[in-house]
């Protein structure tokens, strides 16, 4: 992430499958915060995005 900023990064964002919890809290316990939730037409499991804070 510090490379990001040196680079000009206004914004970074992940993706992560909503089952993952573990995936969720460790985005979460480094700022990130959820920024929208979908999921194919069929699918049962979401995607998460999230923005860093």
């Amino acid at each position: 992430m510090a490379l990001a900023g040196e680079l000009g990064a206004q914004t970074i964002e992940t993706v992560v499958l909503a089952s993952n919890d573990e995936g969720l809290r460790f985005v979460r316990q480094h700022g990130f915060v959820e920024i929208d939730r979908y999921g194919p037409p069929g699918d049962t499991i979401a995607f998460v995005d999230l923005r860093l804070a």
